[in-house]
């Protein structure tokens, strides 16, 4: 079941929210590319590139469309340490924006990246971002 996309607007940049917590501190690791042989073809390649390295394969079951194409993009939060998912679908000339929590068994990173990932120590200040043409001019 998809969720509804969070995103919070400066005006210039487009920051996705975690959909749990609404903190805008998420990183995406794993990404998975479907892309099917033809429209409503059963058959099609799916690519997926993680920091362990790029898989290739036939299996296109967990496609996001029923029809064409999909992305997945496979997010954790800073602050909550939520993971979810972000759908990019094609379905009858439209393309699709959507989130849903990444499912048991899903990975996000390799074991290895995993271990290696920074934690943010939650009683240190969260670091403030500076967005491009925010600088002082001066």
């Amino acid at each position: 079941m998809s969720e509804p996309i969070k995103l919070d607007s400066n005006g210039f940049d487009t920051t996705i929210l975690c959909p749990h917590c609404d903190d805008p501190y998420t990183h995406h690791g794993r990404v998975d590319v479907f892309n099917r042989f033809g429209e409503d073809s059963p058959g099609g390649i799916h690519t997926t590139a993680y920091s362990g390295g790029t898989v290739v394969s036939t299996d296109i079951e967990r496609n996001p469309s029923s029809r064409r194409d999909g992305i997945e993009i496979h997010f954790w939060c800073e602050s909550c340490e939520a993971r979810f998912v972000l759908g990019i679908v094609q379905h009858k000339g439209c393309t699709y924006l959507s989130t849903r929590p990444e499912e048991p068994g899903e990975t996000l990173l390799t074991d290895a990246a995993e271990e290696a990932w920074p934690q943010r120590d939650p009683t240190q200040p969260r670091r403030e971002c500076q967005c491009v043409g925010d600088e002082d001019e001066g």
